[in-house]
């Protein structure tokens, strides 16, 4: 007779309090995916954030609790330089901060029933009482400074991680891995630690279009003929020099690396070039101004996701150029200066909720100030190319949905310039400095460049976390 496996269970839903740290959106937006799963697992969820945060969680999770909780409000300067100085000077406000945290989890659990935390990089947020999870792919940080401040910064780390009941690494452990040395030191912290694979808020969307492609282009004679876009969309973009290949069908090397394919021009993508931007400002207004200025020239079908979740629903839906130049001005932005994107005479295109705005001169640019997790999937999926920071959420979320990519880390973050030097060392990004930035140069490179692609289960997070809730007696019966 077959033996089965005991299960551990919970008369009642287990309630887990999570929190994402607050520089940039990628903690925010990685914790999609870890929150999707333990509500599959029949949890209840409340997240500790600032209201930015609040707002993108909210869009995705409607049914889910908030609480304010204050985020570190770090800045970042406009050159590496600046940037070091500042975080340095703002080390004791970081102290300050974890202080903090600790303090407010503390007041919140002897107030609440709580059965698990979940921090993602808050080193603060844990409880000695209640298993406490850090969710975190740095464990061998990249200061950019020099080997021995990295060895300090990981010993810093390390002090507060292990006191944390586990340590999840949204990475592979063997084989071809994603963050590299930064999630694979030579000695990993004093807990329990589990890799978890890439998180991308995107790898359910791609499994349930990949189901509806199957069921819509099922014939009479059973005949299958898949289109799923985000997997083996075939692009032809217009260039400054000639086309665009990417990917057609898979095909896999022994190493767990996928070789870009070779070019169809059976389908056309909807956009030669994507442009998303996103991180810390004033970084974030300076790469756009960068950005617009070259996308004017650009002869290809272009998008432009600014990555400003602020604006407002109104100001988003408000056609015509004169609100279009309002979008891009000082009042929503203090660090954006003149603008020579969108051109006058610049017209509504998008009919989705996130609205978009295009030249009425062909081939047009399309602007998106904020895109949710839908719409950003349908932006990438057909999208030939895609111009982003190399921050680790995105990485994550191109190398679910297998696209090329164009990595421009943010200046003064070490572990952005690390991280896209070895994606283009492993051919699975192009990366270009800032500084050097040319739309024409990356085109140019891409037509090329022998894309690769990481060829791994982007759902080994969902065994992890229902093991945990197993092994602690989180599985809630359900009536």
């Amino acid at each position: 007779m077959a033996q089965t496996a005991k299960i551990s269970i919970c008369k009642k839903k287990p309630l887990v309090l999570f929190s994402p740290l607050d520089w940039g959106l990628g903690h925010t937006t990685r914790s999609i995916p870890i929150i999707t799963e333990l509500l599959s697992n029949h949890c209840s969820v409340i997240v500790a954030c600032k209201s930015i945060q609040k707002a993108i969680l909210e869009a995705e999770f409607p049914q889910i609790s908030f609480v304010g909780l204050e985020g570190y409000n770090l800045k970042y300067g406009k050159n590496r330089l600046y940037t070091y100085l500042l975080l340095a000077l703002q080390l004791p406000k970081i102290l300050i901060k974890i202080n903090k945290e600790k303090f407010w989890i503390s007041r919140f659990l002897q107030e609440n029933r709580v059965d698990l935390v979940i921090s993602d990089n808050r080193f603060g947020f844990f409880s000695p009482k209640t298993p406490s999870v850090f969710i975190t792919h740095q464990l061998a940080i990249q200061t950019g400074l020099g080997k021995w401040i990295d060895q300090i910064a990981q010993w810093v780390n390390y002090r507060w991680i292990k006191k944390f009941t586990e340590c999840w690494i949204p990475d592979f452990e063997d084989g071809p891995n994603a963050a590299g040395i930064l999630s694979h030191p030579s000695k990993l912290p004093p807990l329990p630690v589990r890799y978890i694979g890439c998180l991308s808020r995107f790898s359910d969307k791609k499994k349930k279009e990949r189901r509806r492609s199957d069921n819509d282009t099922m014939d009479e004679s059973n005949v299958r003929e898949i289109n799923n876009t985000a997997e083996t969309a075939v692009l032809s973009p217009r260039s400054f020099a000639g086309n665009i290949t990417a990917p057609g069908g898979i095909v896999k090397t022994s190493e767990g690396i996928t070789k870009a394919p070779a070019p169809s021009s059976q389908s056309p993508a909807s956009y030669d070039l994507l442009c998303i931007l996103s991180g810390p400002e004033p970084q974030r207004s300076i790469f756009e101004q960068i950005i617009q200025k070259q996308l004017a020239a650009y002869p290809g079908k272009s998008a432009l996701v600014r990555g400003v979740p602020g604006l407002s629903a109104e100001t988003q839906a408000t056609p015509a150029s004169d609100s279009l130049n309002a979008s891009f001005s000082n009042t929503h932005n203090p660090y954006f200066k003149d603008s020579s994107l969108p051109p006058p005479g610049s017209v509504r295109t998008s009919s989705s909720g996130d609205m978009g705005y295009s030249s009425s001169n062909p081939p047009g640019i399309t602007v998106f100030p904020y895109a949710s997790s839908d719409l950003l999937y349908q932006l990438i999926s057909n999208a030939s190319l895609v111009v982003s920071r190399s921050g680790y959420t995105t990485v994550m979320d191109m190398l679910s949905l297998r696209k090329k990519m164009i990595l421009t880390p943010t200046p003064g973050q070490g572990e952005q310039e690390y991280l896209a030097a070895r994606l283009q060392s492993n051919r699975l990004a192009i990366t270009m400095k800032q500084e050097d930035f040319s739309i024409q140069r990356a085109v140019e490179q891409a037509e090329a460049f022998e894309f690769q692609y990481l060829d791994k289960d982007m759902g080994l997070y969902k065994k992890v976390i229902r093991k945990f809730l197993s092994d602690h007696g989180l599985i809630a019966t359900i009536y």
